[in-house]
């Protein structure tokens, strides 16, 4: 019975292991569709176990659902001998794709994304032998790509190309968060994308080391046009080869706009495409896409194309803002940083250039910018260490060669075109160790510039500018120190390649006023030449006279200060003798009326029946009509019965006994001659309330008789007298 119990379980288990492989896992049941089913609409969120998942495609028109692996997750598209198969298709279709392993391969697709349909390819890996290529294709429709990962079977022999194809309806791509690293670029199309495409952007992704196989690569312009607008913003590139122009993404000189924000590229190189004879004749293929670099550093990058960091061909807009050019260099002779052609608008400012070299055996210009058409505004910019140089051949042949514009060289633009506020320092070439201007159209403005150490090696001159005619420049406001020229013999700041004035007069005051407005320069003296013209001393001021009319204006402004600050302080001082006067003026009036009254004082002095008056000396007249009362001071006598005596007095004048015996007890005055009781018989004043005191008790007073005519009193020089009492002690 056991032995037949245990060959039963081992069938069943060998019958289970062949319904295994004869029925692996399909993404279908996973899904659980069948092929009436295939249109219906459907929302699924599915877990995939480890394990391998075949296909034979799926049809998600009108579909939604999530399909989310792990590690070991892997789809396998069944091969059914057509020639191009699809895993994913349909339209209007929202799809996510997480956690899972694609084996590629030249014969079907992961996805197809059309028209209203969005793809979300997170976390994923798409797996090849040798090659990973041609794995997406979006026509119309949206495609994620979220931390994509590639995996190669031969580690040593890593290659990848267009793996994302646009169809004619065009798309739109978003790679993010991914990092690809090590990789050869074959094909002759970028890694992502191709001209047809809508819009592709880069967020946050990491490129390294990755180059391209120039022998798959044709020998045309068109190879390198598109028209897709192209966002990169936080990525990084270092060690990549062609990463704009054809490996990563084509996204220069297309008819799309480039935009790159907060990026950096390091030690990159950019490969020449085309041949000498196109490159030759760029502004052949001049489109009009607009670029915008904002917040970039370029360090390190080789070019053999023009321009070294960046090359625009376009009749669209360049906008270059606060960006970095380290050591950029071209090997094809026109800007070493960037170069420019075209008819746009091209603003670059808030800029730095360092070390940035333009090198050619025959031609080299412009050794940090070349600019050539277009309306041109260079504001805020630092280029130091910069240089247009001309290598010599092995067989020393250079005697042709000519290097211009050490700094940029700028040629032909536009009107209103600008330089403002822009530092150029220890930049050298042939002529124009700062700047060459050649151009036929309008004035050049420079304005508020520094140009230090520059140096012309020929005999053209210009150690900071040479310019082709005396026309096409306007400077101002701007300082010269230290630029060479060649022996000494041309200008070493300033060199004019010909007058550019028609007719016999030539009227040098005014050649100088409308080309040199006040600039400053401590360089050696010829400053400013003008070729089969001579040399002009004296048109750039020199340094130390510019010193001495500033120090005249900081004198006149020093003047003008002080004069306000001690008409200020006159001002103060003359506010304060006012005050001091007023109050002088009070002081003095009012000691001398105290002293008025001290003086004015009378005293009446009854004794045995009489009545002392001081008099008025001369001084009291001119005090007539004051108002000023006249004081009298009583004395007391000592016995209470002398007012018996005053009994024929009148009762205003009797004095109260307390009065009298204070009078004895004390120094009489000492009295000018009093006045006559005559004068003062008419005089009969009110008496005025007596002090209160605890020792002092009034003698009763009689009202007063009153005059027959009081209009007509006259109490002493128009006053009117007080009787002041001595209080007892």
């Amino acid at each position: 019975m056991h032995k037949v119990f245990f060959v039963t379980v081992l069938i069943l288990l060998c019958s289970d292991l062949q319904c295994l492989e004869t029925y692996p896992k399909t993404l279908e049941s996973a899904l659980e569709l069948s092929k009436d089913r295939t249109n219906d609409k459907t929302s699924q969120h599915v877990l995939l176990d480890d394990g391998v998942y075949t296909t034979y495609g799926i049809d998600a028109t009108h579909k939604q659902f999530s399909l989310q692996g792990s590690a070991l997750t892997e789809i396998v598209m069944e091969e059914t001998g057509q020639t191009k198969q699809t895993i994913f298709s349909g339209k209007t279709t929202h799809i996510s794709l997480q956690k899972l392993r694609f084996a590629v391969s030249d014969v079907h697709y992961v996805s197809i994304v059309e028209n209203e349909s969005i793809v979300l390819f997170q976390d994923s890996t798409l797996i090849g032998t040798t090659m990973i290529r041609n794995c997406f294709e979006v026509n119309g429709g949206e495609l994620v790509l979220a931390n994509l990962n590639f995996e190669f079977q031969e580690t040593n022999n890593r290659i990848a190309s267009n793996i994302i194809q646009f169809g004619k309806f065009g798309g739109y791509l978003h790679v993010i968060g991914t990092s690809i690293e090590r990789m050869a670029i074959s094909g002759g199309t970028s890694l992502f994308g191709d001209k047809d495409a809508t819009k592709i952007s880069f967020t946050n992704c990491k490129f390294n080391q990755l180059f391209v196989v120039h022998s798959d690569i044709p020998n045309t312009d068109n190879s390198i046009i598109g028209q897709t607008n192209i966002h990169i913003e936080g990525c990084t590139f270092t060690d990549v080869e062609n990463a704009l122009i054809g490996c990563i993404v084509n996204g220069m000189n297309g008819n799309g706009n480039l935009q790159v924000i907060n990026s950096s590229f390091k030690n990159c190189i950019n490969m020449k495409y085309s041949s000498d004879k196109a490159q030759n004749n760029d502004r052949e293929s001049v489109i009009s896409g607009d670029a915008e670099y904002k917040d970039v550093v370029f360090e390190d990058i080789i070019s053999q194309e023009f321009g070294g960091a960046i090359n625009f061909i376009s009749n669209g807009k360049l906008h270059i803002e606060d960006c970095e050019f380290k050591r950029c260099i071209s090997n094809s002779g026109k800007g070493g940083g960037i170069y420019v052609v075209g008819s746009g608008e091209h603003i670059i400012k808030g800029s730095i250039f360092q070390g940035c070299i333009s090198n050619h055996t025959e031609v080299a210009e412009g050794g940090s910018l070349y600019l050539e058409g277009g309306k041109n505004h260079l504001s805020d910019l630092q280029i130091s260490a910069s240089k247009a140089q001309v290598i010599v051949s092995v067989d020393g042949s250079s005697s042709q060669s000519i290097s211009k514009g050490g700094g940029i060289l700028i040629r032909d633009w536009s009107k209103e075109s600008l330089i403002k506020d822009i530092i150029i320092n220890e930049c050298q070439a042939g002529s124009g160790g700062a700047i060459y201007i050649d151009s036929v159209s309008d004035r050049l403005n420079v304005r508020d510039s520094s140009f230090m150490s520059n140096l012309a090696y020929s005999n053209e001159g210009g150690g900071a500018i040479f310019v082709k005619d005396t026309t096409l420049i306007h400077i101002k406001d701007s300082s010269f120190e230290n630029n060479k020229a060649m022996d000494n013999i041309k200008g070493s700041d300033l060199q004019f390649g010909n007058i550019g004035i028609k007719g016999e007069e030539v009227n040098f005051m005014q050649i100088r006023k409308d080309t040199i407005e006040e600039c400053y320069s401590n360089s050696i003296e010829p400053r400013v030449c003008i070729n089969e013209y001579g040399c002009q001393y004296g048109w750039i001021i020199d340094e130390s006279s510019l010193y001495y009319e500033d120090l005249s204006t900081w004198a006149i402004l020093m003047i003008v200060f002080i004069g306000v600050g001690f008409s200020i302080l006159v001002v103060v001082m003359c506010c304060c003798c006012c005050c001091k006067l007023i109050l002088h003026s009070i002081s003095p009036n009012k000691e001398k009326h105290q002293s008025n009254e001290n003086k004015n004082q009378q005293m009446r002095s009854i004794e045995e029946g009489s009545m002392v008056i001081n008099p008025i000396n001369a001084n009291q007249h001119s005090n007539q009509g004051n108002g000023q009362p006249v004081v009298i001071i009583v004395q007391k006598q000592s016995d209470i019965s002398n007012l018996h005596q005053q009994s024929n007095i009148p009762v205003q004048q009797q004095i109260p006994p307390q009065y009298q015996q204070q009078q004895q007890l004390q120094q009489p005055y000492i009295l000018p001659q009093p006045i006559q009781l005559q004068q003062l018989q008419h005089q009969q004043p009110s008496a005025p309330p007596l002090p209160a005191s605890d020792t002092f008790t009034p003698y009763p007073i009689l009202p007063p008789q009153q005059p027959s005519n009081p209009q007509n009193i006259d109490y002493g020089y128009g006053r009117q007298p007080q009787l002041i009492y001595h209080k007892d002690d």
